[in-house]
């Protein structure tokens, strides 16, 4: 398909769900990049959608992807290896630290877009999602982390950071995470096992040292000030600090509870209520 013609058929989509052409942009470079690495052993951390807001934010012209076997040098092979073939035109790809930059442009529509690359040992929890292609008009699978997975991992940062919390993001993540997305109890409960079996300091007298600490952080002036911090660097809408504390709150203990005391819990987490339901 001719650039002309998939700006034509992306305008036509824009005008009918009335969207910004930017919001139709981003989605469809994610969409590229999902192509860019079919049959690759890429987990994508976060489901990709189409931004209902015409706030696009700077966090949106990124993608955060894990693998187990490829570092980002294979990235950046394969993405300089499949950037002819898109729809879309990619600039000179570049990389700093564990990010890959380049840009990407569609007609006048230009922006620097980001790769963030996370490596880990194993990848065992994942789920399959899809994403529609508006140059095919045909759903995409790609894989994204299990989202119970992903809860996980946020909680231990959490609690690994306590009060000395300078980066924010993975309180943002879970809030996110909670108000989107229905989470299986007794999966949490059995990743939450496996990753924290052998650290002494997430099990146990010391993890209940540790959560007792915790419930005392909704008034804590530093994380109050820490998060205020963040949400106003990442032009984040306004959410209090006591809003995101209370939902994250009580999500994690009956969680934390349930492990000090090696019961099974297989209650569902329901982000329409806010809570746990049996």
């Amino acid at each position: 398909m001719t650039e002309e013609l998939l700006i034509e058929k992306l305008n036509t989509e824009r005008k009918r769900e009335a969207l910004d052409f930017q919001q139709i942009f981003v989605y469809v470079v994610k969409s590229e990049i999902v192509k860019v690495f079919k049959d690759k052993n890429i987990f994508f951390k976060e489901e990709l959608k189409l931004r209902e807001s015409n706030n696009i934010k700077e966090k949106d012209y990124g993608i955060e992807i894990v693998t187990d076997n490829l570092s980002i040098f294979d990235i950046v092979d394969i993405l300089n290896e499949k950037k002819n073939s898109l729809s879309i035109k990619i600039g000179k790809v570049s990389t700093k630290g564990n990010k890959i930059f380049f840009i990407s442009s569609l007609g006048v529509h230009k922006a620097v877009f980001t790769i963030a690359l996370e490596n880990r040992d194993k990848i065992i929890y994942t789920e399959r999602r899809t994403i529609f292609d508006f140059v095919s008009e045909k759903e995409i699978e790609y894989n994204i982390f299990q989202s119970e997975e992903m809860a996980v991992l946020l909680i231990i940062d959490i609690l690994k950071k306590m009060e000395f919390c300078n980066d924010m993001d993975s309180y943002l993540k879970l809030y996110n995470l909670l108000k989107e997305v229905a989470l299986d109890g007794r999966k949490i409960m059995s990743i939450l096992e496996e990753k924290t079996e052998n650290d002494e300091r997430l099990v146990g007298k010391s993890l209940e040292l540790k959560f007792n600490q915790f419930k005392g952080f909704r008034n804590n002036k530093y994380l109050k000030q820490n998060w205020k911090r963040h949400i106003r660097k990442i032009k984040e809408e306004k959410k209090s600090w006591e809003e995101v504390y209370d939902l994250i709150l009580s999500f994690v203990t009956p969680i934390i509870q349930n492990r000090i005391e090696n019961n099974i819990f297989i209650d569902s987490w329901m982000p329409e209520l806010g809570r746990f339901l049996d």
